[in-house]
């Protein structure tokens, strides 16, 4: 009960918040006309500007193809970085020479801005999807893979003790009581990595793009659509909270123990 009310509160408190902000929005832009349209259109423009887009598209193509080109390249890359993300972390954690070899370049890469990676992946990719999607991936990737290892270095002795015991060996001690106990941590790793995989859609789509949200808000700064870019802000944000909220129900539904051992 006391959970139910707390979350209830935390719901209504944040609803209450982002009132306010539009509220104050309302009133610098319309009201007191403090700020020009250019510089920040009120939210009646922002609300025309979505009609604008569900009814017209923009750059000749529906918004939600936009919307579905950029969930592709987002969500292939993810499911990639899962696959040798994970797969590799379980194997690197598993043999301590194999994470000494590799661990350095994963942490010599991963402080690298992916944008700044764009003009190599051009080369070695060309300017198609595949470039796009592999930018994504790097972001992601090394999230997923050092939280997958951490996962494994987090489950305790006397739980790998206690499933000997209990006759597990090989194959099902590592189903049974090394990937069960990994999990918590994957799906961390899982939802930081689609996080960043979705801030980095709009560098990936500065490679030669003409559709998607990030192309849209970066093409309509060459116009000085300011309404469009905000447009395309608020779309990345509520598709990102989506994402996140999807993978939390996966969680929710794999890892039910979670937070209760």
């Amino acid at each position: 009960m006391k959970h139910h009310f707390k979350y209830n509160s935390r719901a209504a408190i944040g609803v209450y918040s982002i009132s306010l902000g539009i509220f104050v929005w309302y009133l610098l832009t319309s009201v007191f006309q403090l700020l020009p349209p250019l510089f920040l259109p009120s939210p009646g423009g922002i609300t025309d500007s979505f009609f604008e887009l569900f009814t017209e598209g923009y750059g000749g193509i529906a918004l939600f193809e936009h919307i579905a080109l950029s969930l592709m390249r987002v969500l292939l890359a993810f499911l990639a970085a899962c696959i040798f993300g994970i797969g590799l972390g379980l194997v690197m954690a598993m043999y301590p020479v194999l994470d000494a070899a590799i661990d350095p370049i994963i942490e010599l890469y991963r402080p690298v801005p992916p944008i700044a990676l764009i003009p190599l992946f051009i080369i070695w990719l060309g300017i198609g999807e595949l470039s796009k999607v592999a930018i994504i991936f790097i972001a992601i990737f090394p999230v997923i893979t050092i939280n997958t290892i951490s996962g494994i270095h987090a489950i305790t002795q006397t739980k790998v003790w206690a499933g000997q015991t209990l006759g597990a060996k090989g194959p099902k001690l590592f189903w049974h009581i090394v990937l069960p106990g990994a999990l918590p941590h994957i799906f961390t790793g899982m939802r930081v990595g689609i996080g960043f995989g979705w801030t980095t859609l709009v560098a990936s789509e500065m490679i030669a793009a003409t559709s998607g949200i990030g192309w849209m808000a970066l093409n309509a700064r060459k116009f000085l659509r300011t309404d469009v870019i905000i447009c395309g802000v608020i779309l990345m944000g509520i598709i990102g909270l989506l994402l996140d909220k999807l993978l939390r129900m996966a969680e929710n539904h794999f890892v039910p123990w979670k937070g209760k051992e």
